[in-house]
């Protein structure tokens, strides 16, 4: 925790020190928009993953092994999918990490300048989209996700949430944008 912390001030000069966070303690606060990157340690802490964790080094040698399946037993989504506390953090910790990603991504590509329709698969609740469609508002923006997960997102103009499994098919488009934030051990 110490390590989070900047100090100033010391016993033989200053009767008060004084904290403050680093650049990296900043990451956990909650920003204006009410987004940090707190949830995605937490998701990652919890006992369902916490219990595939020691068992991935078995599908590192057996590719047919699965760490989550093996510990809890069912895949990640289905687990997910009945427990609605963790499904939440799970989708906070998503949005946590893909805001300031994005902003990153926007301020230095213009790459979809020419983009008129355009997939983000397993967009979750659509920050991404919204954000793109910010900077680009000429594009067509389609949110594909697991059925449940399109379900709970939000309305975002220009935006059609489509449920599906990229697995079997994904929506028709100019371009497909997909981003890996963390690993799941289905």
């Amino acid at each position: 925790f110490d390590e989070h912390l900047n100090c100033s001030g010391d016993d033989s000069h200053s009767p008060e020190r004084k904290y403050s966070l680093t650049d990296i303690g900043k990451t956990l606060v909650t920003d204006a928009e009410g987004l940090s990157y707190a949830p995605y340690v937490l998701q990652h802490h919890q006992d369902a993953l916490m219990r595939a964790w020691p068992l991935v080094h078995e599908a590192v040698l057996n590719p047919t092994s699965e760490p989550f399946v093996k510990a809890n037993g069912e895949g990640a989504y289905s687990y997910y999918g009945k427990k609605p506390e963790m499904n939440g953090l799970m989708q906070k910790a998503m949005s946590g990490v893909s805001v300031p990603f994005m902003r990153a991504i926007l301020d230095g590509y213009d790459g979809l300048k020419g983009v008129n329709r355009l997939v983000d698969v397993g967009g979750s609740a659509g920050d991404c989209l919204r954000m793109i469609l910010q900077k680009y508002p000429h594009v067509e923006g389609i949110n594909f996700d697991l059925p449940e997960v399109v379900a709970k997102a939000p309305s975002i103009p220009g935006v059609t949430h489509v449920g599906g499994d990229m697995f079997e098919s994904i929506p028709a488009a100019d371009a497909i944008f997909m981003k890996v934030n963390f690993i799941y051990f289905t």
